[in-house]
């Protein structure tokens, strides 16, 4: 199966977010992304299989978000072009 960037971006965001959802011991959650804008095109077209994680993964937040009220996500836009160091940490 061919797999674009930013469904392999929802991937990965799934991987890491159900985990650290899952530990009671936290409370603040932020995810750094640059393709926040290119996942809505995910979630419109109509046939998507990743769309299951994005439904997999907004339920799982939202019982997170529920658990406890100091519970919260930040979702970062980050571009690649602003040259975040931690970026390159990553991208290597």
């Amino acid at each position: 199966m061919y797999i674009t960037s930013v469904e392999a971006e929802l991937i990965a965001m799934h991987i890491g977010l159900i985990p650290t959802i899952e530990d009671n011991n936290t409370h603040d959650i932020i995810v750094i992304t640059d393709l926040i804008s290119a996942t809505s095109k995910v979630l419109k077209s109509h046939v998507n299989p990743f769309q299951n994680y994005v439904i997999l993964l907004a339920s799982r937040i939202k019982t997170y978000l529920e658990k406890d009220k100091r519970n919260i996500i930040h979702f970062w836009q980050c571009p690649s072009k602003a040259k975040w160091p931690r970026q390159k940490l990553v991208d290597d």
